[in-house]
């Protein structure tokens, strides 16, 4: 409420003023912070994406060495994984959780069964479903190829200290949990995790 009194009344529009020009100030201060939060997050953004770049070149080299000496692809070794993780699985499931096309994993399937690692058979309720399961053979050469890759990355890890292997650790997970909330957003709830599916 405005006083009647001058005096009051100029020292009630000074006060005024000054708040809003507090305001304005603070208003503008928000602004520049979140430019400045917008610029931090799009480098943050610019360097994470060159420092993964190389780190996948990196560990695609490391993996094809690894892997391929078995006769088995990298795709092929995710398959052989995924089943030793969560047991027989249907060929739609196993794309939805490699974020594959049904096609291309029938391919890389039929590549395993040539190989004795997998087989596949019929669903005997539903012949349109095709289950593919582990054969001993499979469990044997993922397990040698795993070891070959824990080899690795204990190299990997052995020049960081216990404190940086930690923090790598948790930056990690929570990237991949990052990394799934965004897939969810783009392409819906559950995308590309069929397990349950057919």
């Amino acid at each position: 409420m405005v006083p009647e009194n001058r005096a009051a009344r100029q020292t009630w529009v000074a006060d005024a003023a000054l708040d809003e020009g507090r305001r304005g100030a603070d208003t503008c201060s928000m602004q520049v912070s979140g430019r400045d939060r917008r610029a931090d997050l799009d480098a943050d953004a610019e360097r994470l994406h060159r420092l993964m770049t190389e780190l996948v070149k990196r560990y695609q080299f490391r993996d094809r060495n690894r892997i391929c000496c078995f006769g088995v692809s990298v795709s092929g070794c995710y398959v052989l994984d995924e089943l030793a993780e969560h047991g027989d699985q249907t060929m739609q499931a196993l794309a939805g959780g490699l974020f594959l096309s049904v096609s291309t994993m029938t391919r890389v399937v039929g590549q395993l069964v040539r190989r004795g690692l997998v087989r596949r058979q019929r669903d005997p309720g539903d012949g349109r479903v095709v289950w593919v399961s582990l054969t001993r053979e499979g469990k044997d050469v993922l397990a040698r190829i795993h070891k070959g890759l824990i080899d690795s990355q204990r190299e990997i890890l052995r020049p960081l200290s216990p404190r940086e292997r930690a923090a790598a650790l948790r930056v990690l997970a929570r990237l991949g949990e990052s990394a799934g909330e965004w897939q969810e957003r783009c392409a819906g709830p559950g995308a590309g995790r069929g397990r349950d599916g057919r």
